[in-house]
């Protein structure tokens, strides 16, 4: 046996085990690992604090069905999951079920349904000892999980199965991921999520890592086992098989615990994958946690470049490349799981086995990389065209609170009012601009008062530009949260605490990679009887991207209509080109850019006000379809509608590169397959590079060409 490691600790309140033995089989070792972490006693404390018997008390087993061939190592292993189920029926626990969701394959492969990907990949539904399991639907019999306000996740609805299980267990694969860096236990609760496009509204509508914190936080795990008796490494361990015989399995209650250490038997850092990392700092690891076993990085493990991980992470950025990605990718085998178009199988043929060994050819690897940053690239470039030209057409952004709600008192509040009036105490004496821009500055913040009459009647422009809103209202936001912490008992919020997201300012930021601004923000909001006041000073920037954005709002009666007032502090982080450029070394261009950039700023923010006073809805972008891609659509995608003009341009490019008959010169022809590809023999090594070349775009562009040519029909 390997020599035991544990943690100094005094008094563990959690332990995390490692049972590592080549000369074992399976389903003793992980009796024996299961036995070490406490399981059985795990599942005790559960079912006497709920007063149940064993026969009532349900039992979940959530493995990680990422499977795409029969027992395919990029999944849990099926029969560990029946010894499980047998383990646990030797107990007393019958009622035992196995769940999972549907993913992001089942829009473009056939048979991913849960219950016939469950048979096609290797799941009995009755185990080697004769006891019946089900199958569950994660993405059935859904109900309103009830996550709380403020939450990524707020609205949101989870299966009923998952919700009302008394004991859950995680059993994820051992395994690699290209963007992630590990895919474990974390990883493979995001699996719960009904929505069967997982990337698209999991990853893109929402951020990836505040939902892994909410599913963390609001619908957890009881226990957490890691099935890495046959691991999966490589760069590409979540799309690829490459097993190591690692012969061990980790299990712990806490679900952090056993992916800190699966993480450290990788040889990596357990903040490396994005998820991981936003849940261990917001949450951190178990007190005095107790580590048993061998901590030895696996021998001969291979964990994805920095190129990989990095080029992938980008590419994904964009819900076309990375929808495109995952179905040309993939290795799957296609008599279990056709595709559903032929673009997407041919795509697939083409690429997926080229682009498989990336970490044993150094063509595959750099051709691939270089691929994800070309598409990462387009990708920045179609955002930044959006946000200098075509607004509208950007996505509202859903997020979540940064701020524990629960933890504020009403002095956090009543404090703001008096820390904003002082600076329009300051402003009242500073000479307006050209623009009529009041400002000055105060270590290195910028401090200013904007005034405009909007010839509305108060009365009528109050009932219609909500005062708690008007933060929101402003130019540029595009998208956030907001929840209201106390009203008065005229049910008007009077303490609130809101997250905004805004383009980058000015616009023009973007080209030099200016970032969003995100700030969370406590408000503090007055009621007179002719005016109203909305404070807020910012507690957090989640991306760093302004120390300050404090301010008021002001709307009050005036002859003219509403005089609205905006007085604000703002010190936001500049690209890293404007941190080594010092403008202040060239006042006059410094006060031209500010004057300008705040002054266009702020006319339109009134102009916005003016719109929702008319009736107009002010903001800017559209939101996500909440539900695309859960209704079966005829016809072609529409991702694959977008592709047809790249093809085109593609064969257009393909014919100019490659001889008229497809045939490399000096090649011998070897015929045609049952897919339509032309084969030829190489003509010797030193051609076979450009021979390669032109063969992949005269396949693609001639297999493309046909399917368009088909789907158009």
């Amino acid at each position: 046996m390997p020599e035991m490691q544990t943690l100094p600790t005094s008094t563990a309140s959690a332990r995390v085990c490692i049972v590592q033995n080549e000369q074992r089989n399976p389903a003793d070792l992980l009796a024996e690992v299961l036995q070490q972490a406490g399981f059985e006693d795990a599942i005790e404390r559960k079912r006497a604090m709920l007063n149940m018997g064993k026969s009532y008390f349900c039992i979940l087993i959530k493995p990680d069905m990422e499977l795409f061939d029969h027992r395919s190592n990029t999944g849990t292993d099926p029969l560990l999951v029946e010894e499980l189920i047998d383990m646990l029926h030797e107990k007393g626990y019958t009622n035992v079920a196995v769940a999972d969701a549907e993913g992001s394959a089942s829009l473009w492969l056939d048979n991913r349904e849960v219950l016939v990907l469950a048979d096609l990949a290797g799941y009995r539904f009755v185990t080697s000892k004769g006891n019946a399991y089900d199958v569950l639907n994660l993405s059935e019999a859904t109900i309103d999980a009830e996550f709380p306000a403020g939450s990524a996740l707020a609205g949101t609805e989870l299966s009923e199965y998952w919700l009302s299980a008394h004991f859950r267990i995680n059993f994820c694969k051992n395994k690699t991921d290209e963007a992630h860096g590990f895919a474990l236990g974390l990883y493979n609760l995001m699996g719960i999520l009904p929505l069967k496009a997982k990337s698209f509204h999991y990853k893109l509508r929402l951020k990836q890592e505040e939902v892994a914190l909410d599913l963390y936080r609001h619908a957890p795990v009881d226990f957490a086992i890691i099935d890495a008796w046959c691991s999966n490494h490589g760069s590409q361990g979540s799309r690829c098989t490459r097993p190591l015989q690692t012969c061990a399995f980790i299990a712990s209650e806490s679900l952090l615990l056993a992916d800190w250490v699966g993480a450290l038997k990788m040889g990596l850092d357990p903040y490396l994958s994005p998820l991981n990392a936003a849940v261990l700092r917001a949450c951190g690891l178990p007190g005095n946690y107790q580590m048993e076993g061998d901590l030895r990085p696996w021998p001969g493990w291979i964990s994805p470049s920095i190129h990989i991980r990095e080029s992938t992470s980008k590419r994904n950025a964009s819900p076309l490349t990375q929808r495109l990605a995952e179905a040309c990718l993939q290795t799957v085998n296609t008599d279990l799981f056709p595709f559903k178009n032929m673009v997407d199988g041919r795509l697939n043929a083409i690429l997926a086995h080229r682009l498989k060994d990336v970490d044993d050819n150094s063509a595959a690897r750099w051709g691939l990389t270089a691929i994800n940053y070309a598409l990462a690239n387009l990708e920045q470039f179609r955002q930044g065209w959006q946000v200098l030209f075509d607004k509208d057409s950007l996505h509202r952004i859903d997020t979540r609170l940064n701020v524990d709600i629960d933890k504020l008192s009403d002095a956090d509040f009543e404090s703001i009012e008096g820390y904003i009036l002082p600076f329009q105490a300051i402003l009242r004496y500073a000479l307006p601009d050209r623009n009529g821009l009041r400002r000055r500055y105060i270590d290195g913040s910028i401090i200013f008062e904007y005034i405009r009459i909007i010839p509305v009647d108060y009365e009528d422009f109050v009932n219609r530009v909500d005062i708690s809103q008007a933060v929101q209202m402003m130019y540029d936001n595009i998208g956030g949260a907001r929840v209201v912490v106390k009203s008065d008992d005229q049910n008007r919020t009077m303490y609130q605490a809101e997250r905004d997201l805004y383009l980058p300012q000015p616009n023009w930021m973007i080209l030099f990679g200016g970032k969003h601004i995100d700030v969370d923000k406590l408000e503090v909001i007055r009621y007179n009887e002719h005016s109203c006041r909305n404070f807020w000073r910012t507690v957090h920037s989640a991306n760093q991207s302004a120390e300050y954005d404090d301010g008021m709002v002001a709307f009050e009666k005036d002859p003219g209509g509403t005089r609205v007032t905006i007085v604000a502090r703002q010190k936001f982080a500049l690209p890293l080109f404007w941190q080594l450029f010092d403008i202040d070394y060239l006042p006059d261009v410094k006060e031209a850019l500010v004057s300008d950039a705040y002054s266009r700023f702020f006319s339109r923010t009134m102009a916005n006000f003016e719109a929702a006073a008319e009736g107009r809805v002010p903001f800017i972008g559209k939101a996500w379809d909440t539900r695309y891609a859960e209704h079966a659509h005829e016809g072609i995608p529409p991702e694959i509608e977008h592709l047809k003009y790249l093809f085109s341009m593609l064969a257009g490019m393909a014919e100019k590169w490659v001889r008229k008959d497809n045939a490399p010169a000096g090649a011998t022809a070897l015929g045609t397959d049952e897919l339509g590809f032309r084969h030829f023999a190489s003509p010797g090594k030193a051609d076979e590079v450009s021979e390669g070349v032109s063969r992949f775009f005269s396949e693609l562009a001639a297999a493309i060409g046909k399917d368009i040519q088909l789907l158009g029909k």
